[in-house]
């Protein structure tokens, strides 16, 4: 294997791995800022949402 063959190989796979951490941090903004309106509010179904408490493990 040549150096430039395993950068070009992690390269590739930072660029798909991007997206997908991109997505994941959209969606815990959206789950902290859902989160945050329901505290304010006072309300407590904010503690039975599994979407609030793990975001990122809520599509099977």
């Amino acid at each position: 294997m040549s150096g430039k063959r395993i950068d070009t190989d992690a390269g590739a796979a930072f660029a798909r791995l991007v997206p997908a951490l991109v997505r994941s941090a959209e969606q815990i903004a959206r789950s902290h800022m859902v989160e945050r309106s329901l505290a304010r509010r006072d309300d407590p179904r904010r503690w039975r949402r599994a979407t609030l408490i793990w975001p990122s493990f809520t599509r099977g």
